[in-house]
């Protein structure tokens, strides 16, 4: 089937899903017990997740939608956060789709939280909050690394129990 040319639009919405499937596997297959460990005094696994609501609470905003809230209570399990994460990626989702070529190329002033002072086109403010995303996702996968490697270090653990079998 040969490639079809791609708007911007189209483009983006593709690279988000992609980065919202592996960012959502990977904070499902997350260790429980490492959930709420910072490693190296970075973030730990929760806080990764909760940034990541407001990631896709601020693409929604830049979208014409609600300002990205923190909420008086975060979800308690790391399965409701995560049930968290997907709700607030459907309603980004579902703002992107509402934009047409127009909005997506309208002039706007950036939210705080991207840190610009000139108006700048929404869909390059898309963009932006999108890479801070996926920077965002490969810090959780060097976080979740840091986690393995800590857990096969465990004598005992499955993790370990491996390393002596391959060996």
């Amino acid at each position: 089937m040969p490639n079809r040319a791609r708007s911007e639009q189209e483009l983006f919405t593709f690279i988000h899903e992609r980065e919202h499937r592996s960012t959502a596997l990977m904070l499902r297959s997350f260790p429980r017990e490492s959930f709420d460990v910072r490693f190296e005094g970075g973030r730990s696994t929760r806080e990764w997740a909760l940034a990541f609501i407001l990631q896709e609470q601020l693409l929604r905003a830049v979208c014409g939608g609600d300002p990205p809230a923190t909420p008086a209570m975060w979800p308690a399990s790391p399965e409701d956060i995560v049930s968290a994460y997907e709700d607030a990626h459907r309603q980004s989702c579902a703002s992107l789709a509402c934009l047409t070529e127009q909005e997506w190329n309208e002039a706007l002033h950036s939210p705080d939280e991207l840190g610009l002072c000139e108006p700048v086109r929404r869909g390059e403010l898309l963009w932006i909050a999108l890479e801070d995303l996926v920077d965002q996702v490969e810090q959780l996968a060097e976080h979740r690394t840091a986690a393995a490697e800590r857990r096969s270090a465990i004598p005992g653990s499955p993790e370990s129990k491996e390393l002596e079998l391959s060996a």
